[in-house]
């Protein structure tokens, strides 16, 4: 991994934290996943899921998420990753602390959050953990 990449998370958290933000990058441009990990990054993940055949699935994914983000583009919007652990639903209340940011910076709310989820791991565990890009609206 390049050191621009490493150099913002702790070593605990590159596992988790630091791969959900390049692989929402991989999933949205393939010049932000490049600029954020690193050409040798993006090549050696992508010979590991041609290994395990799910390079075709991650692309078909890829044109997908790509679709959706230029056809609902929410203009300005406060954007987060928000992590969650467990198989229930988003808690509409881990939502707040991205209202409470929008006023706090004199942002108005102009419309519903939405989200769009990018990587679960441990499906099969209680810990079942998956992340999600969400996105408010603002003015």
């Amino acid at each position: 991994l390049s050191s621009r990449f490493t150099a913002n998370y702790p070593p605990d958290q590159l596992p988790g934290e630091a791969f959900t933000e390049f692989f929402w990058r991989y999933m949205v441009s393939d010049e932000a996943a490049r600029d954020f990990a690193g050409d040798a990054f993006v090549s050696d993940m992508e010979r590991r899921l041609r290994q395990e055949r799910m390079l075709k699935p991650v692309q078909k994914a890829q044109r997908e998420i790509r679709r959706y983000i230029h056809h609902f583009s929410p203009g300005l919007a406060v954007c987060t990753t928000l992590k969650v652990v467990g198989r229930g639903p988003i808690d509409i209340r881990s939502l707040q602390y991205l209202y409470d940011y929008a006023l706090r910076h004199d942002l108005e709310p102009v419309g519903d959050a939405f989200s769009q989820m990018v990587l679960a791991l441990y499906r099969s565990t209680p810990n079942h953990t998956r992340y999600y890009r969400v996105w408010l609206p603002v003015r």
